[in-house]
C-alpha cells in the first residue's frame, strides 16, 4: 500500500513539474528568441540581383538564384556571423558587406568573378578568405580595415591574382591590392616587380613599423599608405607623386625621407602625422613642402573627391555613395520582390 501511494505521489510531482515548464515556456517573449538562420522573406530581390537584406539572423544563406549582391546589401549588419553564398554568384558590388564587424565565416563560390570597392571593409572579425580560380578583379579597399585578416588563399588555377608575403597582388606582382591588416609583420618588403599601389592598400595595418618599397614605384596614390602603424619610410628614387592623404593618419610616423625625384606632393599627403620629420634635399619640392606645412598638427586640407572616404564615426573606408547613404543599388526597386511590398525599408543596411 505504501509503495502504491509513493508511486502516485511521484507521478503527481512529475506532472506538476511538466505543467510548470509549459507555463514558463509560454512566458518567453518572441522578441527574445534570437534569429539564428535567415528566412526567404528577408531578401529584397530584383531578378537575380540581391538588393538588400532585412533580417537579423546570425547565419544567412543567400538564395540560390542570386548572381549579384548589390552595393550596400548587407552593409553594417552587426548581427551577421556566417554567410553561405550561392554557387551561381558572380559579383559582389561596392560596400556590400562593409562594416559587418562580426562576420567571421563566408564561403566564396568558384563562380565568383568580381569583388567591388570596400566590399568587406571594416569586417574586423574576418581572419581568412579563400577565393576561386575565376576571381579576376578585387576593388580598392575591398578588405581595408579587416583587422583580423591574416591570409587570402587563392585557387591554384587562378591566373589573375597572387597572395604573397602577407599581401594580395595581381598575378605578376606588378600591382599591390591589399596588405593584410591582421598580419604579424612589423616590416613589409615589397617585390621589385611592383609598379603600382592601389588606394587603401595599407589601411589598418597597425602592427607595421617599416615598409621597404619597390624601386619601380612612381606614385603613392590617394590613401595608399594611410591609417597604418608606420614609424619610418624611405621613398624610392623612382617616385614622382605623393597624392591626396597618401600617408594621412599615420600617427606613429616619425621619419620620412623624400627624394628629389618627387615633383608633386598634395597638401593633405601627411595630414594627421603629428610626429613627422621630413628629410629632403635643399631646393627640392619635398623641402619646400616641408617648410610650408604645419608641424605637429594635422593640416586642415580641403577634402578632394577620391574613390572613397572614411565612414563618419567609423574606422574603415567606404565609397562616397555609402558615406552619403546612397550605396544601395535601387535600379528596378519598384519591381523588386519584398516581403512587405516595394516600400520595405532598407535603412539599416545602406551605410551611413
Amino acid at each position: 500500500m505504501q509503495e502504491k501511494k509513493a508511486g502516485i505521489k511521484y507521478r503527481k510531482l512529475i506532472g506538476t513539474l511538466l505543467l510548470i515548464g509549459a507555463l514558463l515556456a509560454t512566458q518567453i517573449p518572441v522578441a527574445d528568441v534570437e534569429a539564428t538562420t535567415s528566412s526567404p522573406s528577408d531578401f529584397r530581390m530584383n531578378g537575380t540581383t540581391l538588393i538588400g537584406y532585412t533580417g537579423t539572423a546570425t547565419t544567412v544563406s543567400v538564395p540560390d538564384s542570386v548572381k549579384t549582391i548589390a552595393a550596400g546589401a548587407f552593409s553594417q549588419d552587426t548581427d551577421l556571423y556566417t554567410v553561405h553564398l550561392p554557387e551561381k554568384l558572380e559579383r559582389i558590388e561596392n560596400d556590400a558587406f562593409a562594416g559587418c564587424s562580426l562576420l567571421t565565416v563566408i564561403d566564396f563560390p568558384d563562380s565568383l568573378k568580381e569583388i567591388g570597392d570596400f566590399a568587406f571593409s571594416g569586417c574586423t572579425s574576418l581572419s581568412e578568405v579563400a577565393l576561386g580560380e575565376q576571381v579576376t578583379k578585387i576593388g580598392d579597399g575591398a578588405f581595408a580595415g579587416c583587422d583580423s585578416l591574416q591570409e587570402i588563399t587563392l585557387d591554384q588555377d587562378n591566373a589573375s591574382l597572387c597572395s604573397y608575403g602577407g599581401a594580395l597582388y595581381d598575378f605578376d606582382k606588378k600591382k599591390l591590392i591589399q596588405v593584410y591588416a591582421g598580419s604579424e609583420y612589423t616590416k613589409y618588403t615589397m617585390p621589385e616587380s611592383t609598379k603600382e599601389i592601389r588606394p587603401y592598400a595599407f589601411w589598418g595595418c597597425d602592427k607595421l613599423r617599416y615598409a621597404a618599397l619597390s624601386p619601380n614605384l612612381k606614385e603613392i596614390p590617394a590613401y595608399g599608405m594611410s591609417n597604418c602603424g608606420l614609424e619610418e619610410i624611405t621613398l624610392p628614387y623612382s617616385l614622382t607623386t605623393i597624392s591626396t592623404k597618401a600617408f594621412a593618419d599615420c600617427k606613429n610616423l616619425e621619419k620620412a625621407e623624400i627624394p628629389p625625384t618627387v615633383t608633386y606632393i598634395h597638401a593633405s599627403a601627411f595630414d594627421g602625422c603629428p610626429k613627422l620629420v621630413i628629410t629632403a634635399q635643399p631646393g627640392s619640392v619635398a623641402k619646400k613642402f616641408d617648410d610650408s606645412r604645419e608641424k605637429g598638427v594635422a593640416a586642415a586640407a580641403e577634402y578632394e573627391d577620391t574613390q572613397g572616404q572614411v565612414n563618419a564615426g567609423e574606422q574603415y573606408p567606404v565609397s562616397a555613395a555609402a558615406a552619403t547613404g546612397t550605396a544601395v543599388n535601387t535600379a528596378g526597386l519598384e519591381n523588386a520582390d519584398s516581403p512587405s511590398g516595394s516600400g520595405a525599408s532598407l535603412q539599416n543596411h545602406t551605410g551611413q
